[in-house]
């Protein structure tokens, strides 16, 4: 009639390690999925950063109604907003500084052959252009300031190598 303790102990020994052995399967499968998924999750985060940052400086010019410069660094992986507040040309009050994660590569600046890019008092840049960010994989985003108005939009591009169709960074 009573029962013994044997019966009412839960996993063996045996069990549990095979447990341990579908779960250590279970995220060797799962983790290089889940490690692609956060480098795509910081790249789409940084250019988002980017737009963002690009569209303050164009909307602060409008507000204050004056030039807004912004500095595209790629050794530091910055992004620099400075004001012209006196209308000389100098620009002469540090608005902001913007830091992008270090493992996130300004591939292409290209604004008219340089880095920099200034909204005037109409939110219209002096130099359209593009920024292409990537972090290793094979696309990367595209953050565009348009020419005229000053719109800035963000896309998904391939990215090439050299030696391949269309050498260097897909637009």
């Amino acid at each position: 009639m009573r029962r013994t303790l044997s019966s009412n102990r839960g996993f063996t020994l045996t069990e549990a390690a095979v447990a341990m052995v579908i779960f250590g399967i279970v995220m060797a499968i799962a983790y290089p999925n889940l490690a692609q998924s956060n480098r795509n999750h910081r790249l789409l985060s940084a250019a988002s950063e980017v737009e963002a940052t690009l569209s303050r400086a164009r909307s602060a010019a409008v507000t204050t109604q004056d030039p807004v410069r912004v500095t595209l660094d790629p050794t530091t992986n910055q992004l620099l907003l400075d004001q012209d507040t006196t209308g000389d040309g100098n620009f002469d009050r540090m608005v902001r500084i913007v830091d992008i994660d270090d493992d996130i590569d300004f591939t292409n600046v290209a604004f008219a052959g340089g880095n920099t890019v200034v909204f005037d008092q109409r939110g219209a840049p002096d130099n359209p252009g593009i920024v292409v960010l990537s972090n290793g994989g094979d696309s990367g985003q595209r953050v565009l300031v348009s020419a005229g108005s000053g719109a800035v939009s963000v896309r998904s591009v391939p990215l090439h190598t050299e030696g391949e169709s269309g050498a260097g960074v897909g637009y």
